[in-house]
């Protein structure tokens, strides 16, 4: 479970244009319970919340308007950002801006358009935003392809959320390793022992929880923090690289 409020008052300070630009804590902070399962539901929020809509003085707005930058500062910190706009997550106007100003902006200058973009078509231009994460995660080609290859939903690896690309790491290391119902060995002997099948092992089957919807493997998932997540992600692609290596 995400819970972006909790993770923007606890990392935002520390971020000077965040800090700067909006603070915290907001004034709606204390009545705000806005949690996630993921990072594609945060993704789909900011999709929701920048969608055509009619400016007005409300608690609901502003409310919206809150949620959008903790939004917004999740996305910035887990590495996302828009190709479309590839700037915006890292240093955000506010939401009504980018809905309204940004995005028409944006379809008038690859559109023929003459000042006048109809709301169906600015939530047709949203809809299709990509989103993808900065390249620290360092998979050659082949590790990629393979990835793409057994992602039950044939996605590029960028574009997979943080515990999808868990889920497809593990899957990708019995896809490499599993021949019939035994998996081979190989050899570890070049990685000075920090690589071995013990190893491997441990890795594959803590990684279990990502490829289950059961109630403990949610909670085992949950255990994780980002950052530990991202190690693990760059640790499996290390693992990958040495197997398809040497097997």
């Amino acid at each position: 479970m995400i819970e972006i409020k909790k993770y923007y008052d606890e990392y935002a300070l520390k971020d000077e244009y965040y800090s700067f630009k909006f603070g915290v804590p907001y004034k709606l902070s204390s009545v705000l319970e806005e949690n996630f399962l993921d990072e594609k539901d945060v993704i789909d929020k900011f999709r929701e919340l920048v969608m055509p809509y009619n400016e007005c003085k409300t608690d609901d707005e502003a409310y919206n308007d809150e949620v959008f930058i903790y939004v917004c500062y999740f996305l910035k910190r887990g590495g996302y950002y828009i190709k479309d706009f590839p700037d915006f997550i890292d240093r955000p106007t506010s939401r009504m801006n980018f809905s309204y100003n940004k995005i028409r902006e944006k379809i008038i200058s690859e559109k023929e358009y003459h000042g006048i973009v109809e709301w169906a078509t600015r939530r047709k231009y949203i809809s299709a935003l990509t989103f993808a994460k900065k390249a620290e995660y360092k998979a050659t080609e082949d590790i990629r392809n393979v990835l793409k290859q057994i992602s039950t939903r044939s996605a590029e690896f960028e574009e997979m959320s943080t515990e999808e690309k868990l889920k497809e790491i593990c899957n990708c290391i019995e896809f490499l390793l599993k021949d019939g119902d035994k998996f081979r060995i190989i050899n570890y002997a070049s990685s000075c022992g920090y690589i071995e099948d013990k190893l491997v092992k441990k890795f594959r089957n803590q990684l279990e929880c990502f490829r289950h919807s059961t109630k403990e493997a949610l909670e085992e998932r949950n255990s994780y923090s980002l950052e530990q997540q991202n190690f693990l992600i760059n640790y499996g692609i290390l693992i990958l690289e040495f197997i398809m290596k040497n097997k």
